[in-house]
């Protein structure tokens, strides 16, 4: 069995080099703060002093050292609350995703911002939630959006505002989305207008382009919403899990299983009604497309039965032949990459399948929750938390899995055969 003193330092060190970049590592940094805390509570400034010296070099085995010696000397190793705390911390650290490749650090901020925005959102609501219930006669379960309608002994305004908390998340899911991707067509918008040709051909330009832009808003915001689920969940976790006075932690529990069951309930709504917006415009700009290319391939053969006529002269022959074959490569190639493009398009219904076969098991989440509503307990709270945790993350693979690039400049005019 390992040393509690071991098993601390470890903790430590480990939560310091995990790096806290991303919204999944949140849990980690605030367990992390959580540890350190109590340790500097409880055992005063000297473990405070060696903690202080190991966050400049975590990988230095004489600050380790200085850190069991004290936390030894001051009585730590007979601490139950302080192993538990080492023990989660140990845990987040082991069970993070994957690390992304680097993003852009606008979407970062974007991202960032969207799940502040969102988590205050939530808090606001379960505080209503909260001062609702003491003040009124009604069920918990009542007070979830799902039936909040029907608990007529809560005013109208009330009822309302419950009422209005997954078109609120709706609302900045959507926007973030939107931003994310709005930097990421400004090249091919630019070099639209840029484009010296005539008003039809700039109007499939811009309509391509801007189908193709709805069609990444929509993934876009389908990813957000499931990978704000995510971090918030881990967030939920750790702020349960931190939290070391047994009241305040008693307190947090119905607000806590409240905000687990209206996130499921949101995502699960979300996946059920998601659509991807822009490919009908796509499908009818390839139709016109496939219809364009089969008229130059008929205005083709019919140019080159009128070259092989035998009246016609033999120079004037060759040169329309070699025209009419260079024209075939380059109808080939339009054809070709229309062909890839929608195929990549497609692509998309296949990981969107992979997220919809997720909703078996966010259902079960979501009635987990609202079972726990009604039976506040800890250790099952708990447990049902790590579950979701680790179903989500499937979830949240299953989108990161797909990547469809942007529409950029030069994909456009290939599309458009200029």
């Amino acid at each position: 069995m390992i040393d509690p003193v071991s098993l601390i330092v470890g903790a430590l060190v480990r939560g310091l080099l995990s790096g806290l970049e991303t919204t999944a590592e949140h849990a980690v940094t605030d367990t992390y703060l959580a540890l350190k805390g109590v340790l500097i509570n409880r055992y005063g400034k000297p473990v405070e002093a060696s903690i202080d010296m190991l966050e400049q070099q975590p990988t230095s085995t004489e600050r380790q050292a200085a850190v069991a010696w004290q936390l030894k000397a001051a009585g730590a190793d007979r601490d139950t609350e302080l192993a538990r705390l080492a023990e989660q911390l140990t845990h987040l650290v082991e069970n993070l995703p994957p690390p992304e490749p680097p993003a852009d650090p606008v979407e970062r901020v974007h991202r960032r911002a969207g799940m502040q925005a969102v988590g205050q959102v939530l808090d606001q609501h379960i505080g209503t939630v909260l001062r609702t219930r003491s003040e009124y006669l009604v069920d918990d379960t009542d007070l979830l959006t799902a039936g909040v309608g029907s608990a007529v002994a809560v005013p109208p305004d009330v009822r309302k505002e419950l009422a209005s908390l997954h078109e609120r998340i709706r609302s900045i899911i959507e926007q973030i989305a939107a931003r994310i991707e709005d930097a990421k067509y400004n090249d091919a918008e630019q070099t639209i207008a840029g484009l010296r040709i005539g008003y039809n051909e700039r109007q499939r330009a811009t309509r391509l382009v801007q189908a193709d832009k709805q069609l990444h808003v929509s993934y876009q915001a389908l990813r957000v919403a499931v990978e704000f689920f995510s971090g918030l969940n881990q967030n939920v976790l750790a702020r349960i899990e931190t939290e070391v006075s047994p009241e305040r932690q008693a307190n947090m529990m119905l607000g806590n299983a409240i905000m687990i069951y209206e996130l499921t309930d949101f995502v699960i709504r979300y996946i059920q009604g998601f659509t991807v917006r822009g490919t009908d415009e796509i499908g009818s700009l390839h139709a016109d497309a496939k219809r364009r290319i089969a008229d130059l391939r008929t205005q083709q053969q019919a140019l080159a039965e009128q070259a092989n006529r035998p009246e016609v002269d033999p120079a004037a022959r060759r040169q329309t032949l070699d025209d009419i074959q260079n024209r075939q490569s380059a109808i080939d190639e339009l054809d070709r990459e229309w062909e890839k493009y929608v195929s990549e398009v497609d692509g998309l219904d296949s990981s969107i399948d992979q997220v919809r076969s997720k909703i078996p098991t966010l259902e079960l989440i979501r009635q987990n929750a609202k079972v726990q509503i009604g039976l506040i307990q800890e250790v099952a709270l708990l447990h049902f938390l790590r579950q979701s945790s680790a179903t989500i993350k499937g979830t949240v693979d299953a989108l990161q899995g797909f990547q469809l690039a942007p529409l950029s400049s030069a994909r456009v005019r290939r599309l458009l055969g200029i």
